[in-house]
């Protein structure tokens, strides 16, 4: 579904129609988050409902221009739930940086957080290393990807598990890799 959250559309992803409700909030850097979490969420949904967030700028998402400020994430996502029609409370599946977003989340709206699942999660203590040199890595992976210079060597998303182990169709791994491929 596509909801308007400070001008851009937002895509979020829902399947599923369980009481409870199992959010997927992805890291920074991936491309599609509705097939990159389709490998954990697709046997869930049979008991579950599932959401999944694509940030502005990732996958379906339009890009937008607001900060990307941990309160201005937490408060799109937010909104992007609630015009989806998607209510709390949650039990959130963070991924990476989107950690940070989910204890945000958590301390800032505890009625709305059931639990955190971490998965390769990043904790503050990463926020405050990545602010030092070595950030200089994620900057460049993500200025490659802005400027589109991924799409000179297409065949890195190949080496993608989820290609390489079949887990996504023909058809979801072809959207997967022109996701990533090409930047908004």
């Amino acid at each position: 579904m596509m909801v308007s959250v400070n001008g851009p559309q937002m895509h979020v992803y829902s399947q599923g129609a369980g009481d409870l409700v199992l959010v997927f909030i992805v890291g920074s850097g991936a491309r599609s988050p509705a097939l990159n979490f389709e490998l954990l969420y697709d046997p869930l949904s049979d008991e579950y409902r599932i959401a999944v967030i694509e940030r502005s700028g990732y996958g379906w998402s339009e890009t937008g221009s607001t900060p990307r400020e941990m309160d201005t994430l937490l408060s799109e996502n937010r909104k992007a739930l609630e015009l989806a029609g998607i209510t709390p409370p949650y039990v959130i599946f963070a991924h990476s940086m989107g950690a940070l977003e989910a204890i945000a989340w958590a301390n800032q709206f505890p009625h709305e957080v059931l639990a955190i699942i971490g998965l390769d999660p990043a904790v503050p203590e990463t926020y405050r290393y990545l602010q030092k040199p070595p950030a200089i890595m994620i900057n460049l992976m993500a200025f490659l990807s802005r400027t589109g210079i991924t799409r000179l060597s297409p065949d890195v998303c190949d080496e993608s598990l989820s290609i390489q182990k079949e887990y996504l169709s023909d058809d979801e791994a072809e959207m997967f890799c022109a996701v990533f491929i090409n930047p908004h």
